[in-house]
């Protein structure tokens, strides 16, 4: 087996370990698998790269997704607060941006650029491609911040 993204292969050992010290001990771990964090002048500098095609066919691979600093901090709040007042074991959730980075639509970027790419809901406008729903029912969390804002 080719190993191709080694960061990724340690996420998933990482996880799986948390998972299994949840199973051994009364204990809850929030595995929050941020998409790049980063601060409003990163993201709209990184929106700006985006409008050119080479700079969109490059991020494909992330879904031009990220997720604002202040929401990645709260997410981690909630998530400490979350498991010491409703234990839930393990689990792993997505922490993204409700948008993506791009001004092109969502899901026309993702046919374009990846057309082999099944997708499996649909994403108005420029909605995220990251389901955050499992930090919304288990934490509360929802993201709040956008690039866009006050733009």
């Amino acid at each position: 087996m080719l190993i191709e993204d080694p960061y990724g292969l340690s996420k998933e050992v990482d996880e799986r370990t948390a998972e299994m010290f949840c199973r051994r001990g009364a204990m809850s771990v929030a595995a929050l698998r941020f998409h790049w964090i980063a601060r409003v002048e990163e993201q709209r500098a990184s929106a700006s790269r985006l409008r050119e095609r080479d700079a969109m066919i490059g991020s494909s691979r992330t879904l031009w997704g990220y997720v604002d600093l202040r929401d990645a901090a709260r997410a981690c709040r909630l998530a400490i607060e979350g498991a010491r007042d409703r234990p839930f074991g393990f689990e792993a959730m997505n922490i993204a941006a409700a948008d993506t980075l791009l001004e092109t639509p969502t899901e026309e970027a993702i046919r374009k650029i990846t057309p082999e790419v099944e997708i499996r809901a649909t994403m108005p406008g420029n909605a995220g491609a990251f389901d955050t729903s499992k930090a919304k029912r288990l934490l509360g969390w929802e993201p709040m911040h956008s690039w866009r804002d006050d733009a």
